[in-house]
């Protein structure tokens, strides 16, 4: 495209307009695309404001969507590397992964406040990985699995489609177990002393 409209810039007596579906698709395209990023901003402000409305904190609202934009960076990087061509399906595809990635963070938090209460205010992270981490994997699995029968149908989409969800559902439910106790702090990873039995 970009070379043809140089070629007729440069020969406007010759060639006075472009027309054709080359035309129509590149406009599509930049329409596309244009559209993804809309809809991507959109998604990511709601979900970020309904978590500060639930949390009513800005740092748990930040950490909760750290794992959530790194999976969003992953989805993007995978389509850019591996040659995907953006359509509407990868446009809306990439939107729905915020909708699913952000209840593994959703669900994480809630554990470990449901662990801290609990607890004795030490090791409240550990517990909620133990109870919670495995869950969180099991679905993000169970997820990429279930969209493997879209590899078996005639629609090339329909594999594009379960190719982005098992680069999407994994490095969520990972990122989530993995950065979330990391900017937790420390107390939370050190279970207390058992007491000693000494007279």
């Amino acid at each position: 495209m970009e070379g043809w409209q140089a070629y007729q810039a440069s020969h406007e007596d010759v060639v006075r307009s472009l027309t054709g579906m080359p035309i129509i698709w590149g406009e599509v395209a930049k329409l596309v695309l244009r559209a993804q990023l809309e809809s991507l901003a959109w998604a990511f402000g709601l979900v970020a404001l309904l978590l500060l409305a639930t949390y009513r904190s800005v740092l748990l609202t930040a950490i909760a969507l750290i794992p959530l934009a790194m999976t969003v960076a992953v989805v993007i990087g995978f389509i850019a590397a591996s040659g995907l061509k953006l359509n509407l399906v990868t446009a809306i595809i990439s939107s729905v992964v915020i909708g699913v990635g952000i209840d593994y963070g959703i669900h994480f938090i809630a554990a470990i406040d449901y662990a801290k209460k609990c607890g004795d205010g030490t090791g409240y992270v550990l517990d909620a990985i133990e109870k919670a981490g495995r869950p969180i994997l099991a679905n993000a699995l169970g997820i990429s699995a279930a969209l493997s029968a879209l590899f078996v149908s005639p629609l090339k989409t329909h594999g594009e489609i379960s190719m982005i969800m098992w680069v999407a559902m994994l490095p969520a439910a990972i990122s989530t177990l993995l950065v979330i106790p990391a900017l937790l702090p420390f107390k939370g990873m050190r279970r207390a002393a058992p007491p000693s039995n000494s007279i």
